[in-house]
């Protein structure tokens, strides 16, 4: 004779949940168990008597022609809780790590030191310095401009930075980057920022090249000396003794970088007009390198072709830099037409052909 329990945990054993067997009578467990086989049901009682827990088997010979009637239902309802909100991004600035002792111009050629003291421009350069009043400086290019402002940097034994103006896609690229990593935005400082928190001399180099419309934040910068970036979240003031120069091209045909510079933005500097070197200069850099004779017939020919360039306005430059890749090239061997090919021609032929084959007959008339 089973009991109501022994019953229970028959049903149970069916697969039923124990939480609606609970609920049944003993004669709804009756009809339940009436209708298993008595093989299976024996073989269940068995497994009951034996662990005295019902173990759930769910049979397929089972098929109840009933189910007994459910008169209460109990409606459980899950607790609700607040769904959990995204992790709010953390902003984390990271400032680089400058070596600004390793950044301090420590040698400059003697070519230099020659070019950067005529008509006074280190003592107007040190005046602005003092003054607080940052500078512009206008010359043609290969005059000198990115070397006068390096050499200044290296008599102050201030760390140097330069950058190129036309390099940028933006100015706030001046400022750092941002990054998202897991969660967190990384806000990396750029070289701009860091040089500007000390002492240091900084450039920025063709100016010109930048869109007048985008360059007011160097307004903020020049009139108050602090900047505000807002991927940072942070504004920053320049150091007392951090002074920052500009350099750039004047209007030319030969220039074909140029923006309309904004008249605003200059107003706030002092400038300085980069002059060429007369003949007298070049000698002072060049006498040493390559024979006089020969350094005598190539001025010549950098006074004529210059003067050519000038007066039929053609759209070629023949700087400083192109003069000191010819001169080195001599010094290693190389015939002055070769030299010359190689150090300045070459650098015209591809992008403008006429100039190039107007130059190239001066150059045949005068070496040969």
């Amino acid at each position: 004779m089973m009991t109501k329990k022994d019953k229970k945990n028959i049903v149970i054993a069916l697969g039923m949940p124990s939480s609606y067997v609970e609920t049944l009578s003993e004669s709804e467990l009756d009809e339940v168990i009436a209708e298993i086989p008595p093989d299976e049901l024996k073989t269940l009682q068995t497994r009951i008597i034996i662990n005295d827990k019902p173990k759930r088997v769910i049979s397929p010979i089972l098929k109840p022609k009933k189910i007994p009637k459910i008169e209460k239902v109990k409606l459980v309802i899950p607790k609700i809780t607040k769904p959990k909100t995204a992790k709010e991004f953390e902003l984390v600035v990271i400032s680089p790590e400058v070596d600004f002792e390793d950044a301090i111009p420590k040698t400059t050629d003697p070519d230099i030191a020659t070019f950067i003291n005529r008509v006074n421009y280190m003592k107007v350069l040190d005046d602005f310095y003092k003054l607080k009043l940052p500078v512009l400086l206008v010359g043609e290019a290969g005059v000198g401009k990115s070397v006068m402002a390096e050499y200044f940097a290296y008599k102050k034994g201030l760390p140097f930075f330069t950058i190129s103006a036309d390099a940028l896609l933006g100015i706030r690229e001046l400022f750092g980057s941002l990054q998202i990593v897991g969660g967190t935005s990384y806000f990396i400082e750029g070289l701009f920022v860091a040089f500007c928190l000390v002492p240091s001399i900084i450039l920025i180099d063709e100016v010109t090249a930048l869109d007048p419309a985008k360059n007011f934040v160097f307004h903020q910068i020049l009139a108050q000396r602090k900047f505000y970036s807002k991927e940072a979240n942070k504004s920053y003031k320049l150091h007392d003794d951090a002074y920052i120069m500009f350099a750039g091209n004047p209007p030319s045909l030969k220039y074909t970088g140029l923006n309309k510079f904004n008249i605003a933005f200059a107003d706030r500097m002092g400038a300085i007009i980069v002059e060429p070197l007369e003949r007298k200069e070049l000698n002072q850099i060049f006498e040493k390198q390559i024979p006089k004779d020969k350094l005598e017939k190539l001025f010549d020919y950098y006074d004529m072709v210059r003067k050519m360039i000038t007066e039929q306005r053609l759209r070629a430059e023949f700087s400083l830099r192109s003069l000191r890749r010819i001169v080195g090239l001599i010094k290693y061997g190389y015939e002055f037409r070769e030299a010359i090919n190689y150090g300045f021609l070459n650098n015209i032929k591809p992008f403008e052909p006429v100039v190039y084959d107007a130059i190239l007959k001066i150059t045949v008339a005068h070496f040969g």
